[in-house]
């Protein structure tokens, strides 16, 4: 599958998502922030963003209470809840990672 073509899906999910929001008449009580970006390389090696967004937001304001949030509800997961989540998948398989 191409970017294009992922994004093209994506972008359908999103137009339902707004679509839904306007059916329940909440497009004035709805803040949202929608970014996904895929990773590319340039002929140089660079890296490089290609993003798809969407935004509910009226003032500057909101969007600093959503990105608050977000950066307040994200942290990256430490190393022992890799490990036990990895030990989770694998319960009842029979297979230890424990040397």
């Amino acid at each position: 599958m191409s970017d294009e073509q992922f994004f093209s899906e994506i972008r359908e999910l999103v137009l339902k998502i707004e679509e839904l929001v306007d059916e329940h008449d909440m497009r004035d009580r709805v803040m949202s922030l929608f970014i996904m970006g895929v990773l590319d390389h340039d002929i140089f090696g660079d890296t490089k963003l290609k993003a798809l967004f969407s935004y509910n937001i009226q003032t500057a304001v909101e969007l600093n209470e959503l990105v608050d949030f977000a950066y307040n509800t994200w942290s990256l997961p430490d190393e022992n809840e890799i490990d036990s989540s990895i030990d989770d998948l694998l319960d009842g398989l029979d297979i230890d990672l424990e040397e």
